[in-house]
């Protein structure tokens, strides 16, 4: 009795700690092309362009990223490509529900579905069916919108971040925006390399601090607002 008392206890206590830390945003209009879709406790954003749907990231299972990308009104039918930031399952578990679309994955990423890189212990990240493989710096056009491919390495081996239109930085699991606006590098016991990780991180702040949007994957939509001489404020620039 006293252990199942113990479990529950605990089960509770680390429910707290889940819902404190992982902050999606609620679904939501971001911009006139850009939506945030919230897909239980993860983001995955949404870009209208006139030529077909992108989606970064697609949430934890085909019918449960279906139902939420509903909520924007678009259908799943019209999405046309798909940029995974990583192969997690909350993150790359409902690309099945976008057959029509193309897929792109960093070629890094490779090393996490083919069973070459564990991804926690004996635990590895599910095979894609299909993808197109990325490298750093790449630029992929959909209509009039420019996507950049930067790969950033540490959550996984092929970890990518996006920066679209030189307007909003997709993030994936590189970092998580703390409750006071500070810039934090994702939960350590969750990196496959943190100290890789932290190189990425400081390595995209440039790009970071001239974007509109960071878009995270489990702490939301976050604008960057200019200080009183114009200039980006984005905090948060001594990790470990």
């Amino acid at each position: 009795m006293e252990y199942f008392l113990v479990i529950a206890v605990l089960l509770v206590i680390g429910c707290i700690v889940f819902r404190r830390v992982f902050t999606p945003s609620p679904t939501h209009r971001i911009s006139e092309d850009l939506y945030a879709v919230r897909c239980l406790f993860v983001n995955f954003y949404v870009l209208n362009t006139h030529v077909g749907v992108v989606l970064f990231d697609t949430g934890i299972s085909p019918r449960l990223s279906a139902w939420c990308l509903g909520g924007t009104g678009i259908a799943s039918t019209t999405v046309t490509h798909v940029f995974l930031t990583h192969t997690d399952s909350d993150h790359a578990g409902g690309v099945r529900a976008y057959p029509q679309a193309k897929v792109y994955l960093a070629e890094r990423e490779l090393a996490m579905v083919d069973g070459s890189t564990a991804r926690f212990a004996w635990s590895h990240n599910k095979p894609l069916d299909y993808f197109d493989s990325l490298s750093d710096g790449q630029v992929i056009t959909v209509g009039s919108s420019q996507i950049k491919a930067c790969i950033t390495p540490g959550h996984t081996s092929g970890s990518t971040s996006y920066l679209i239109n030189n307007r909003y930085l997709i993030t994936g699991d590189l970092l998580r925006m703390t409750r006071n606006g500070d810039v934090a590098p994702f939960f350590r016991f969750l990196n496959l390399d943190h100290a890789k990780l932290i190189r990425s991180l400081k390595a995209i702040l440039p790009i970071a601090e001239r974007v509109e949007y960071i878009l995270s994957g489990h702490t939301g939509a976050y604008k960057i607002l200019p200080s009183e001489d114009e200039q980006p404020v984005l905090r948060g620039r001594h990790f470990r």
